[in-house]
């Protein structure tokens, strides 16, 4: 089981050694920080993207970022700025895992997604009314899933 990084800051993910002789074209690993302690990734150092949003206190590389839209738009900066040379996988990760208790992560999922035995999303149990909308965007949360997923959007998921 993966603990809190949050409580747990010297927890090192273990490292999958499907990756021993591959490189980040293989696998990439990009976390997004503000603040939190990633030395939960140091196993992953060379595949590793760091988007960092907060104080440039790393001792590692990093991008810096503005603090602006959170992991999402770190994830559609980083499609978008690396679509010809994306990685055969991409794990997408916030610095801080299993933080909270709507969006856990096991090893197995973990494993799975180094494996590309599946994709794993962590979906929050309880997700905003399907009525929402973001912004002036023209169709709601609910609208969107359906489009997305081909199924209903019901806000209890897991």
């Amino acid at each position: 089981m993966i603990p809190n990084t949050t409580k747990s800051p010297d927890y090192k993910l273990p490292f999958n050694n499907i990756l021993a002789d591959k490189n980040k074209s293989n696998f990439e690993l990009v976390i997004t920080r503000f603040n939190e302690n990633i030395g939960w990734s140091d196993n992953y150092e060379k595949f590793r993207t760091i988007y960092n949003k907060g104080k440039s206190d790393l001792n590692c590389e990093y991008i810096q970022r503005e603090n602006f839209g959170r992991d999402g738009e770190t994830i559609l900066y980083h499609i978008i700025h690396n679509w010809d040379n994306l990685s055969d996988v991409t794990f997408f990760a916030q610095a801080a895992l299993n933080d909270r208790n709507d969006q856990i992560l096991s090893m197995d999922d973990v494993d799975n997604c180094i494996n590309c035995k599946n994709m794993h999303v962590c979906k929050k149990r309880r997700g905003p009314p399907k009525h929402e909308k973001y912004y002036d965007f023209p169709k709601n949360l609910g609208q969107i899933w359906s489009e997305i997923f081909n199924e209903p959007y019901s806000g209890n998921y897991t």
